[in-house]
């Protein structure tokens, strides 16, 4: 289990299955079905206007993940099958509800504002050589850490996931798989699975 340091923002996917909803943080917003990157931006900017000391130690971005040709790592934040989305179609259609490494540059809003680390819960955000440089785009675009795995994220049981979210408000679970941290100076180290290795974890 992963205490983020609060005030924290959640924002999560539409889509997503009701366990996971359950992440609780100081401000959480669920995002509409085809939410933009520059919507993302916008609340995150938004909620740190509002946080004490307008500062945000930590934000998490809660969705789907996937990495599949022709835009490989990418974080469904519309929802994974918005109406009109085929990443398949050449050229891909509809792929503005998703972040991706063709425009993740949009984080650079971020930078010089007081938000410490992006936390990215979702399947696969960094796995392959095209993830690690996604999320290194995004630490260095954003000027925020950026903390993501390789691997397929995985939940407890349903009541088991109930019982621990209402008792651990402003936590995530750990993370599977080889889980790392990129730094804004477009560094990357390998942390450890329940964030050890990440300034704002309390």
């Amino acid at each position: 289990m992963i205490k983020l340091r609060q005030p924290a923002l959640g924002l999560h996917a539409c889509d997503l299955e009701p366990p996971m909803r359950r992440f609780k943080m100081w401000q959480n917003w669920q995002m509409p079905r085809g939410a933009r990157p520059e919507d993302v931006v916008y609340w995150i900017l938004y909620a740190r206007d509002q946080a004490p000391e307008q500062m945000l130690p930590n934000v998490l971005i809660n969705t789907h993940g996937g990495f599949q040709p022709p835009i490989w790592n990418k974080l469904y934040i519309g929802g994974r099958y918005p109406e009109g989305f085929d990443e398949w179609a050449d050229p891909p259609k509809t792929i503005a509800s998703t972040i991706n490494i063709q425009n993740v540059a949009i984080f650079r809003q971020l930078r010089a504002k007081d938000i410490g680390t992006i936390w990215l819960h979702g399947c696969s955000a960094a796995a392959l050589p095209y993830g690690h440089d996604f999320c290194r785009s995004m630490a260095v675009e954003s000027g925020c850490n950026v903390v993501a795995s390789e691997a397929q994220q995985e939940l407890y049981p349903g009541e088991a996931y109930k019982y621990l979210w209402s008792k651990y408000s402003g936590c995530i679970d750990d993370y599977e798989g080889r889980t790392f941290c990129w730094t804004p100076a477009g560094g990357e180290y390998q942390i450890g699975n329940n964030g050890a290795g990440v300034p704002t974890v309390d």
